[in-house]
């Protein structure tokens, strides 16, 4: 008879660990579910600002283009020509951010990082030292 009673308290204790477990599981697959919807947010959020910015940077490289071909045509031929050439770069390069877009530039900018580790870092420091110079409150 003891026997049959330690069984069935063994038998207890054995179902009552496999629904802790399964419970367990399943609460650590619906955070699971939750952290993995909300990083897709997140990086969907990123991409759309990031497709905004370039297209911003497009449009103001194209401004910046005509304003400088504009200016430096008026000083003379060689101005001209060099405003030109620095005209002609801009456009280069907003119609460069227009094609590759958000996605195109962050894998040229990982690649950079990627190849000049440090001078990132010191380009990161440094850019920071910038702006926290230009918004600090006085």
């Amino acid at each position: 008879m003891a026997d049959n009673s330690m069984k069935n308290r063994i038998q207890s204790f054995g179902g009552q660990v496999a629904e802790t477990a399964t419970s367990t599981a399943e609460k650590a697959s619906s955070v699971a579910e939750d952290v993995s919807n909300r990083a897709k947010d997140l990086a969907s959020q990123a991409y759309r600002q990031a497709e905004s910015a370039g297209a911003y940077i497009a449009d103001r490289a194209e401004d910046a283009t005509t304003a400088v071909g504009e200016r430096l045509k008026a000083a003379g031929d060689a101005s001209s020509t060099m405003g030109q050439n620095v005209g002609q770069r801009l456009k280069e390069t907003g119609d460069y951010i227009g094609q590759r877009g958000a996605e195109g530039l962050m894998d040229d900018f990982s690649s950079v990082i990627r190849q000049n580790p440090v001078a990132s870092v010191m380009v990161g420091v440094a850019a920071g030292f910038l702006l926290s110079t230009m918004f600090r409150r006085d």
